[in-house]
C-alpha cells in the first residue's frame, strides 16, 4: 500500500529565507575590490602586475554584480513561493469548508 506523503511548507521561514538572501545580495553589491588592488598597481607602476591590478576591480565588480543578481533572484523566488503556498493552502481550506460539515 502506498503511503501518503504530505508537502509541509513553513511560509514564514521561506519568506525569511527570501529576506536573508536579499540582505546577502545587498552586502555583495556593496563590496569594492579597488582598495585592495589600487595600492599594488600604484606601487608597481608600469609592470604587467600593475596593469592586471588596475583591471581587476572592474572584473571583480562584474562578477559580484552577477552573484548579487542571482541572490536577488533566489530571494524573489523564495518570497513569491511563500505567497503561492499560502494562497494554495487557503484555497484548499476554502474548498474543504465548502463541502459542508464545517472545519
Amino acid at each position: 500500500m502506498a503511503t501518503l506523503q504530505v508537502l509541509a511548507v513553513d511560509a514564514g521561514l521561506l519568506r525569511q529565507l527570501g529576506a536573508d538572501l536579499q540582505g546577502q545580495a545587498d552586502q555583495v553589491t556593496g563590496l569594492d575590490a579597488a582598495p585592495v588592488f589600487d595600492p599594488i598597481a600604484g606601487a608597481l607602476t608600469g609592470s604587467d602586475t600593475a596593469r592586471a591590478c588596475a583591471q581587476a576591480p572592474a572584473a571583480i565588480k562584474a562578477v559580484l554584480a552577477q552573484v548579487s543578481g542571482r541572490l536577488s533572484q533566489m530571494s524573489q523566488t523564495a518570497s513569491s513561493n511563500a505567497t503561492a503556498y499560502e494562497e494554495a493552502e487557503q484555497a484548499f481550506f476554502d474548498q474543504l469548508c465548502g463541502l459542508g460539515g464545517g472545519l
